[in-house]
């Protein structure tokens, strides 16, 4: 028993049990401390990777607004080199390509917005479906209608987004000439529109510009019947006996 054991048998029996152990609880210890410091120095890394690609998005942000494209295009360059892990890269892109966009270079516009939907993708799915939205107007825009409908297709599925998507679904279908399907994805993007995405109202005037739901199939219905009773009156032939009118008895007399 433990407790009839000698002060001198105790000691030994710590000495051995500590010569045994030592090494891995000192181990351990230095393991912990060491994970600590790494772990303190990455996240001071990452904050001061953080507020130094703030003041480059900030100088590109700057220039894109002032239409130096090519100053953004520098600073944008230093984004991907150096700091690719901040989420400052795609938002530059997004600047980058709006003032692209504005300047007419459309093909490195839609490039960008490009990378950020691919890149973007499920560590930032707001910032993806912001590239979405604006690739597809971009695509409209250069007349690639297929394209840009295809980039609406994610409408039901893109959360606060759908009501934009389906915005512009509306005014490529509209541009088309597809009334219908344009008054469908209107209403979808009213309807969506509960939580500020679109300009509802704005919306609204568009569905109104398209016309009645009525008002294409009583017109198709008018000049239907007006191309009929044309045709009835085409058929009838002047020398035919049957289609003329009986003469009176008394000018067979005279």
């Amino acid at each position: 028993m433990d407790e009839y054991l000698s002060e001198k048998e105790q000691v030994e029996r710590l000495r051995a049990w500590w010569k045994e152990n030592g090494l891995w609880i000192i181990g351990g210890l230095v393991a912990g401390v060491l994970l600590l410091v790494g772990w303190n120095a990455w996240q001071d890394y990452r904050l001061r990777q953080s507020e130094e690609a703030s003041v480059i998005y900030t100088t590109l942000a700057e220039a894109a607004a002032n239409g130096r494209t090519d100053d953004a295009r520098a600073q944008l360059d230093r984004l991907a080199e150096d700091y690719a892990g901040t989420p400052y890269l795609q938002q530059g892109r997004l600047a980058l390509a709006s003032a692209l966009v504005r300047a007419g270079s459309l093909g490195e516009a839609e490039h960008l917005l490009s990378a950020v939907m691919k890149e973007a993708g499920s560590d930032d799915e707001e910032l993806a479906l912001v590239a979405r939205v604006r690739l597809a107007r971009l695509l409209a825009a250069q007349g690639e209608s297929v394209r840009a409908l295809a980039m609406t297709d994610a409408g039901d599925d893109a959360g606060a987004f759908s009501a934009a998507l389906q915005e512009v679904r509306g005014d490529i279908l509209a541009d088309l000439g597809d009334t219908a399907k344009a008054r469908e994805a209107y209403e979808r993007a009213i309807s969506a529109g509960a939580t500020g995405a679109v300009d509802a109202e704005f919306v609204r005037m568009k569905l109104r510009a398209l016309g009645p739901p009525e008002a294409a199939a009583g017109d198709a219905a008018e000049t239907g019947e007006a191309s009929d009773a044309e045709d009835a009156e085409d058929a009838k032939d002047p020398e035919d006996p049957d289609d003329a009118v009986d003469a009176p008895a008394g000018d067979d007399a005279s």
